[in-house]
């Protein structure tokens, strides 16, 4: 029986690096977006908290007020939505690795006789000469 930490096993694998990035450029296109619908709210709302309101009628204001309300009610939306897009692009991005890295484990359990390999996020007590995770470096050529 042995283990391995799967996190430190995806990050080796060789194309970690390229899908993470690719992950760390989309979430920051999600949030620039959000940041931008945020502002264009706040905008909005300070205008409707300045003395030039003097100059709408009650139903403009009441529509203006309208909105606002639904301009919150989509940058709640999008949240949401942009959440869920993260996730989905994440989980696409990421079956190839943990794929790889679930392959990279049977093979290292097979040529090293074990039968059994757990999470090692899992175990509270476990033994040093039982942990995997040199051998997949090795087997992937880093030092």
């Amino acid at each position: 029986m042995a283990y391995v930490n799967m996190d430190d096993v995806i990050q080796i694998i060789p194309e970690f690096k390229a899908v993470d990035s690719s992950l760390k450029e989309y979430q920051n296109a999600l949030s620039l977006n959000y940041q931008e619908m945020v502002k264009e709210f706040t905008e909005k709302q300070d205008q409707l908290s300045t003395k030039d309101t003097l100059n709408f009628t009650k139903s403009q204001l009441d529509a203006k007020r309208i909105g606002l309300s639904d301009m919150y009610n989509r940058i709640q939306g999008y949240q949401q939505q942009a959440s869920k897009m993260f996730q989905d692009r994440q989980r696409e991005l990421m079956a190839p690795i943990l794929k790889s890295a679930n392959e990279l484990i049977w093979k290292i359990a097979k040529e090293h006789g074990y039968t059994y390999v757990l999470l090692k996020e899992a175990l509270v007590v476990y033994p040093q000469a039982d942990d995997i995770f040199p051998f997949c470096k090795q087997k992937l050529g880093i030092r």
